[in-house]
């Protein structure tokens, strides 16, 4: 559908990014989560944040990316994944990275969102980086997925034959030392990090929209996410992960 409308809707993919951010805000809005967004300036370096979700302990940065996973990559094709990957998961995560990595630095951020203007102060609490896309990655959001996926590219650069796809790749490795250079500037003098990467997520809007279902406030949508943190039943599939552990808290 989006490859049919794009010719006929002058910057459909923006417009698109920006509708399901306001989606997502009203949404939670809707629900009693307090959430706020907007440009930001720290040490002369420009941020811009999608959705950001206080509660007394933690504060989570949410990253929109609409871009899907394409029918190229679903029939195994390794050069069509990593570049849906890295248009989604990447791209959010490195975004999301820098956000932690000034916040932590400056202990504070003054978002502004069309005059609307937030502060928000560390004040010890923890961060937690939530990557979303439009549509479902299938187990590529795994948690363990994630956190291997994560920890092997450390480091590395990828590289491609075809002169057509080299600009895009190049992308790919921006993301990626984006993210170790976050990484060691969030752990200076570290040499060995335990689970770097614990704090990182990848979710939908169809499963960001299911863990909403008994959300009343910050908190609970807090403990919604954390339902699913620290465990794994080795399905790959958050629904089902998310099923399991609210029949556990039933009983």
């Amino acid at each position: 559908m989006l490859s049919a409308l794009r010719p006929e809707i002058k910057n459909l993919d923006d417009k698109i990014g920006l509708a399901v951010e306001r989606f997502l805000k009203s949404e939670l809005a809707y629900r009693g989560v307090a959430v706020s967004g907007g440009n930001y300036e720290s040490g002369g370096e420009h941020g811009e944040c999608d959705l950001v979700i206080e509660t007394p302990e933690t504060v989570i940065f949410a990253e929109v990316k609409k871009k899907p996973l394409t029918r190229k990559a679903k029939a195994g094709s390794d050069t069509a994944l990593m570049l849906d990957l890295a248009g989604s998961l990447l791209a959010a995560q490195a975004q999301a990275g820098w956000h932690e990595v000034r916040f932590r630095r400056d202990g504070h951020l003054n978002l502004d969102d069309k005059g609307t203007t937030t502060f928000i102060e560390l004040s010890n609490r923890g961060i937690e980086r939530v990557a979303i896309s439009l549509l479902d990655y299938g187990g590529f959001q795994d948690r363990i997925i994630l956190k291997q996926f994560l920890e092997s590219t450390i480091g590395a650069k990828f590289m491609v034959d075809d002169e057509r796809l080299k600009n895009k790749f190049e992308k790919i490795n921006d993301a990626l030392t984006d993210i170790h250079t976050q990484l060691v500037q969030l752990h200076p003098g570290e040499s060995k990090i335990n689970q770097p990467f614990i704090h990182c997520w990848f979710i939908s809007v169809p499963q960001f929209l299911i863990l909403l279902d008994d959300v009343t406030d910050s908190l609970s949508f807090k403990n919604a996410l954390w339902s699913s943190r620290h465990i794994t039943t080795g399905s790959s599939d958050f629904y089902f992960d998310l099923s399991y552990m609210r029949r556990l808290k039933n009983k």
